[in-house]
């Protein structure tokens, strides 16, 4: 089952941590960094989106992987 980031990420932040990883890289879920558009992080919390697929052989182009951060970073911030 792959849950989308938006139907979990309330129940997410019910657990008083400071660091959160969530997936970022696969076709599935590159577009959630939008998520966050609509959530407040509290202050100091920490986001680590997961930036290459585990899921697949194919070799990501830095220049897709640095894309991807940099959509992140427009949405919550370059910490």
């Amino acid at each position: 089952m792959d849950i989308a980031l938006r139907d979990v990420v309330d129940l997410m932040l019910q657990v008083q941590a400071q660091v959160y990883s969530v997936e970022a890289a696969d076709p599935r879920h590159e577009h959630e960094c939008h998520v966050e558009e609509d959530t407040r992080l509290s202050a100091g919390t920490i986001l680590i989106p997961g930036m290459i697929a585990h899921t697949t052989a194919v070799v990501e182009h830095p220049e897709t992987v640095a894309e991807r951060i940099m959509n992140f970073a427009r949405v919550v911030g370059r910490g």
